[in-house]
Formats: C-alpha cells, sequence, structure tokens
C-alpha cells in the first residue's frame, strides 16, 4: 500500500488518529509540560542549583580550614620548636644563676670561717693571758711559800705583797 491508498481511507497511520483526541491529547500534554515546568522542573532545578552553590560553600570552606589547620600546624611545630630552644636557654639561665649562688654562698662560708678563725684566735689569746696571769698568780704564791720556807721567819702581809710583786715583774718579763 503506498501513502496515497492510506490517505483515502482516512488517515490512520496506526495508533494515531489525527482528530479532535489527538488535538486535546497535544493539548493536554502541553498544558502537563507547563504545569511540571513550573511547579516540578522550576523547583528541583532551584534546589539542585541551590544544594550544588552549598557544595561547592562548604567545599571551599573546608578548603580554607584545611589550610588554615595546615598554617596553624606549621605555626605550632615552629613554636614547639621555639619552646625548645626557650626551655633549654632558661635552663641555662637558671643553671648559671644557680651556680652564681652557690659561689656566693660558698665566698660567704668561706668569710664565715675566716671570722670564726679570727674568733677563736682572739678567745684563744685571751685565754692564754688568762692563763699566764693564773700562772703567774700560782707562782707567786708558790715562790711566797717558798720564800717563807726559806727564811723560816714571819713576814708581814707587807713584805709578801713587795716580794711577789717584785718576783711577778721579774717573771712576766720573760716568755713562756
Amino acid at each position: 500500500m503506498t501513502f496515497y491508498a492510506l490517505a483515502s481511507e482516512g488517515l490512520k497511520f496506526g495508533l494515531i488518529e489525527p482528530g479532535w483526541t489527538m488535538a486535546f491529547q497535544l493539548i493536554n500534554t502541553f498544558i502537563l509540560y507547563l504545569f511540571l515546568r513550573r511547579f516540578l522542573f522550576k523547583p528541583v532545578t532551584e534546589f539542585i542549583e541551590k544544594r550544588d552553590f552549598e557544595v561547592k560553600n562548604n567545599l571551599d570552606s573546608a578548603e580554607k580550614k584545611n589550610l588554615e589547620a595546615e598554617q596553624l600546624m606549621a605555626a605550632y611545630k615552629e613554636k614547639i620548636k621555639h619552646a625548645d630552644v626557650e626551655g633549654k636557654e632558661i635552663i641555662r639561665h637558671a643553671t648559671a644563676k644557680a651556680e652564681g649562688k652557690a659561689s656566693d654562698i660558698i665566698h660567704a662560708t668561706e668569710e664565715h670561717v675566716e671570722e670564726l678563725k679570727r674568733s677563736a684566735q682572739r678567745d684563744i689569746e685571751r685565754e692564754k693571758a688568762r692563763a699566764l696571769h693564773h700562772i703567774k698568780d700560782e707562782i707567786s704564791s708558790l715562790a711566797i711559800l717558798a720564800a717563807t720556807k726559806v727564811i723560816e721567819e714571819d713576814m708581814s702581809d707587807d713584805k709578801h705583797r713587795m716580794v711577789a710583786e717584785k718576783y711577778i715583774n721579774e717573771v712576766g718579763d720573760t716568755r713562756w
């Protein structure tokens, strides 16, 4: 069959029949397209564009935060290096300060020891002088006793004192 033969039979092309039904179907399809475009395609497209924009913003924000984190990490690593150096410097400074204080304490202790030696020497000299004075008193008493025995006469107290003083003066001149 040819096209012209088919056209004479009422233009039947299988499932499609030209006519009012086809016109309503085309109008309904066009209205459905406009309705879907207005209430479905446009909101879905806007939602997808909005979501795409949010995802891009989130990715940009994440990338910025990642860069900031890397910068902070580098800054913290640098601070840790400086903290280590500062810690060593503080320890060195504290050690030097402690050594200085130890030196001062040793110096003060040495001065105190020298002062104690001088004080002990003065005490020794005083005790020596006191002992010499005591020995002189004892020697004078012994001398008087010996002189009394030798002379065997009773001497008066004044005479005893004079003899004792004379003997002490003579003994005092000699070194012990």
